[in-house]
C-alpha cells in the first residue's frame, strides 16, 4: 500500500480517537467550559487528522507498526513451518529455500488483490481531489451569486453606526459592506477579499450594532479560515463518518463561541436584545445561504434556540474552570502527540536529511552463522541473482576470497547462498522483531561478474565499491534505503528501478568514469558538482561514459549524490575491505572542511616495519588552484596515529611517513586550513609504498 495513504489512514484513526474522546465528554462540559475553549479545542482534533507529527513512540503508530510487521510476517511464519530441523533443534539456514532444480514446473497466477491494494490509493485520492474541486467551485458560485445581486449601501444611518463598530473593533481599514435582499441572513463572505452582506432588514441602530459585530467578530478570529480547513479535513478523510459529524459540531461552536465573545462585556439586558436581534434577522425575506462556506449570523431553528438558551444563561467563569479549561487543554494536547501516526522508521543523517532507520550496524549477535556454498566451482564471468526482503539490513563488502560468504544472526535472518555451475544465488529474509536490527554483511569476491540481479524490497542494503568488474547490473528496488558506492574504474552498466526508495549514490573517484541518469526523483538532498538538473532528473555527463548508471525512482522517491563514502561502521577493523599491498598504487579524494578528519574506509594498508609511504597531493585530473593545507597520519589497528613530520600544502607536495612496525594500517587526512570562500578543501592524494628503510 502507498506509504502516504497508510500515513492517511494512521491520521484518521488518531483523529477519530480524539474525537470519540470530546464527543463522550461533551454532555459534562458543555454548561461548564466555556464556549470558546469548546470551539477551539476541535482545532486541536482537525490538526491531529492533518499533521503527520508523531513521537517515537505512539499509540497509532504501534498499531500500524504491528499490523505491518504481521502481514509481513506471515509468509515468514509459513515458510519456516516448512523447514527441516536439524537433530538440535536449529533450523538448516542453507536448506531453508527450495531447490529451483528439484521443485519443478511452478504456474504463477496474477495476483490481483496485490495490484488492487497498490493502486487504492488512487481511488482515495481521486475522491479527495473530487470533493475539494466540487466545495471550490461550488463556493465560487456562491460568492458569484450574491454578489450578482448586491448593491451598495448608501443610507448613512447604516454607514454611520457600521464605521463606529469598526472602530471599536480595531479595524484600520473597514471590510467593504453590501446590502442583498436574495439573502436570507447577514453573513461574512471571502477569504482573501472579505465583505459583510445583509439582507433588507428594518431594524433599530441598538439591532444593527449587534449585527455588525457578530460579522466582525468572524472576521477577527479568522473563522472562515478555519471553516475551510475543516472543508480540507473532509475532503482527505472522505471515507471517515467522523469528519461529517466533527464538522457540524465545528459549525455549531462556531456561531456559539461567536456569541460569548459579543455579550461577554453586556449586562443582561444587553444579551437580551443581542437574542431579539437573532429572532429579527429571521423575518428576512431571501431564502440563500451557505453555512459551508460563509458565516451567518442566524442559520436553523435548532441551533438559534440552542444559541437563544445560551445568551439567556450566559454566566462568566470562574477561576477554578478557568484552571480546568487550561489543565484539560493541556491533557487533550498530549493525548493528541501520544496518539501519534504510522510513519516509516526514520533517523536524520548528518546533513540533516532523512534517512531510513533500517540501516545496517555491523553487529552480528552472538548466533553468528557464516552462509556459504555446500559446493563451489569457480567459473569466469559468473553471474549472481540476490534477492533482499522483509525488513533486512544487508552490507555488501569486497573480499580477497574465492566465494560468496554472508554473516548473519541465526535467530533473526534466514539466508540461503548456493553455487549452481558456478554462478551464485543469495536469497536474505529478515525474521525478528524490529526492535533487534543487527545488519547482514555480504563478502562479495572482487572478480569479474557477467550479469548480476538484485531484487530488494523494503530493505536497507548498503553496497561498499562491490561488482566492480560486473558487465550488467540489473535491480529492482522498493520501498527501500539504498546506499550505492559506484566503485573507482567502474566500466559496467547498473540499471536500477527503485520506486519510493530513499537512493544514495556514491563515488569513490569522483564519478569520472561514469555517465549517470537518476529520473523522477522526488525530492533531493546534497548534490555533487557536474550534475545538472532536468524537471525530475539529474544527469552527470562530464566523465568518460565507460560506465552507464541509470536510476528510475518512478514514483518519486529521495536521491542524494556524495563523492565520498563514510563507514557507518565505528568500529575500526570489523569489516571486509580491500587489503592492499606494497606493489600497488591507489588514489584517494573528496572535500573536507576544515577539522574534519577523513580514515580511508577501503583499503587496509599491509606494511612491514621500515617501510615508508609515500603521500602525493596531486590535486587529481584537473588543475587548480591552491585549495588548503592537510594533516597525514597512518592510523593502525590500535587506533594509534603516527603523524607526518610536515602539512601538504602545495600542489605535488610530498610527505613519506616510516612504519614503525609491521601491520595493517589505514590512512588518515585532516583538513588544517581552507581557501576558499566556501570553507571546504579539495583533495586528491595518490599513495604509494617503498621497500626501502626509511631514515
Amino acid at each position: 500500500m502507498n506509504e502516504v495513504l497508510k500515513l492517511f489512514l494512521s491520521l484518521s484513526v488518531s483523529g477519530s480517537i480524539l474525537a470519540l474522546g470530546l464527543l463522550a465528554i461533551e454532555p459534562f462540559i458543555k454548561n461548564k467550559l466555556s464556549r470558546r475553549w469548546q470551539y477551539y479545542i476541535w482545532l486541536v482534533v482537525i490538526l491531529r487528522f492533518l499533521v503527520p507529527f508523531t513521537p517515537e513512540v505512539s499509540v497509532v503508530g504501534s498499531f500500524f507498526g504491528y499490523l505491518e510487521k504481521a502481514a509481513s510476517a506471515s509468509p515468514a511464519v509459513v515458510e519456516q513451518e516448512r523447514l527441516p530441523a536439524q537433530a538440535d533443534g536449529n533450523l538448516d539456514m542453507q536448506t531453508a529455500l527450495p531447490d529451483a532444480e528439484s521443485s519443478g514446473p511452478e504456474t504463477v497466477s496474477p495476483d490481483y488483490w496485490a495490484d488492487i491494494k497498490s493502486s487504492i490509493w488512487l481511488l482515495w485520492l481521486g475522491v479527495a481531489a473530487l470533493l475539494f474541486v466540487r466545495k471550490v467551485t461550488s463556493y465560487h458560485s456562491f460568492v458569484r451569486y450574491v454578489h450578482a445581486g448586491t448593491r451598495r449601501i448608501e443610507d448613512e444611518r447604516i454607514l454611520a453606526v457600521y464605521k463606529e463598530v469598526s472602530t471599536e473593533a480595531g479595524l484600520k481599514k473597514p471590510l467593504p459592506i453590501y446590502v442583498n435582499q436574495l439573502v436570507a441572513s447577514p453573513m461574512l463572505v471571502g477569504i482573501f477579499r472579505p465583505i459583510i452582506i445583509i439582507p433588507e432588514l428594518v431594524i433599530d441602530d441598538a439591532e444593527l450594532r449587534y449585527v455588525f459585530w457578530h460579522e466582525l467578530t468572524h472576521y477577527r478570529r479568522f473563522d472562515i479560515f478555519y471553516k475551510w480547513l475543516v472543508q480540507i479535513t473532509v475532503c482527505l478523510h472522505w471515507f471517515n463518518p467522523l469528519v461529517y459529524i466533527i464538522s457540524r459540531e465545528i459549525n455549531r461552536e462556531c456561531e456559539l463561541s461567536c456569541d460569548e465573545v459579543i455579550i461577554s462585556g453586556w449586562d443582561e439586558n444587553g444579551r437580551l436584545r443581542y437574542g431579539d436581534t437573532l429572532l429579527s434577522t429571521l423575518k428576512a425575506d431571501g431564502t440563500y445561504s451557505d453555512a459551508i462556506v460563509s458565516l451567518t449570523l442566524s442559520e436553523n431553528t435548532k441551533l438559534l434556540k440552542e444559541r437563544l438558551t445560551a445568551i439567556l444563561n450566559f454566566k462568566k467563569r470562574s477561576r477554578v474552570i478557568v484552571f480546568l479549561s487550561i489543565v484539560l487543554a493541556a491533557t487533550f494536547l498530549c493525548g493528541a502527540a501520544f496518539a501519534g501516526a504510522y510513519a516509516k522508521d526514520s533517523i536524520v543523517n548528518t546533513n540533516g536529511n532523512p534517512l531510513n532507520q533500517n540501516v545496517p550496524q555491523n553487529q552480528i549477535g552472538a548466533n553468528s552463522d557464516t552462509a556459504k556454498a555446500e559446493h563451489f566451482t569457480p567459473v569466469e564471468r559468473p553471474n549472481a541473482d540476490i534477492t533482499i526482503d522483509n525488513k533486512a539490513a544487508v552490507k555488501f563488502v569486497p573480499t580477497s576470497a574465492k566465494e560468496i560468504t554472508v554473516d548473519y544472526d541465526n535467530t533473526l535472518y534466514q539466508v540461503s547462498v548456493e553455487n549452481e555451475n558456478g554462478n551464485w544465488k543469495i536469497h536474505i529474509v529478515y525474521t525478528a522483531d524490529y526492535s533487534v536490527y543487527p545488519s547482514v554483511v555480504v563478502h562479495v569476491p572482487n572478480v569479474i561478474y557477467g550479469n548480476v540481479n538484485l531484487q530488494i524490497k523494503e530493505a536497507a542494503a548498503y553496497f561498499n565499491g562491490v561488482f566492480q568488474n560486473a558487465e550488467t547490473i540489473n535491480a529492482n528496488m522498493a520501498d527501500s534505503s539504498i546506499f550505492y558506492t559506484i566503485p573507482a574504474g567502474f566500466t559496467g552498466t547498473l540499471n536500477a528501478d527503485a520506486p519510493d526508495c530513499y537512493f544514495e549514490l556514491l563515488s569513490t573517484d569522483g564519478y569520472r568514469n561514469c555517465d549517470i541518469t537518476i529520473s523522477n526523483a522526488a525530492a533531493c538532498g546534497n548534490i555533487e558538482d557536474g550534475f545538472r538538473k532536468h524537471g525530475s532528473s539529474l544527469v552527470y555527463a562530464s566523465g568518460t561514459r565507460a560506465g552507464v548508471v541509470k536510476i528510475d525512482l518512478k514514483n518519486g522517491g529521495y536521491a542524494e549524490i556524495t563523492s565520498a563514502y563514510t563507514d557507518p561502521d565505528t568500529s575500526f577493523f570489523n569489516v571486509d575491505v580491500e587489503e592492499v599491498n606494497v606493489d600497488e598504487e591507489v588514489s584517494i579524494n573528496g572535500f573536507l572542511a576544515v577539522g574534519e578528519e577523513y580514515t580511508s574506509s577501503f583499503y587496509l594498508f599491509n606494511m612491514k616495519a621500515g617501510q615508508v609511504f609515500h603521500i602525493i597531493y596531486d590535486y587529481g585530473w584537473e588543475d587548480y588552484e591552491d585549495r588548503g593545507d592537510f594533516e597525514v597520519s597512518l592510523q593502525d589497528e590500535s587506533n594509534h596515529k603516527i603523524t607526518a613530520q610536515k602539512e601538504l600544502n602545495t600542489a605535488n607536495d610530498t610527505v613519506d611517513i616510516t612504519v614503525p612496525a609491521d601491520g595493517r594500517y589505514r590512512v588518515n587526512f585532516r583538513g588544517v586550513k581552507a581557501n576558499n570562500q566556501d570553507g571546504e578543501v579539495q583533495y586528491h592524494f595518490t599513495l604509494s609504498f617503498s621497500n626501502s628503510v626509511g631514515n
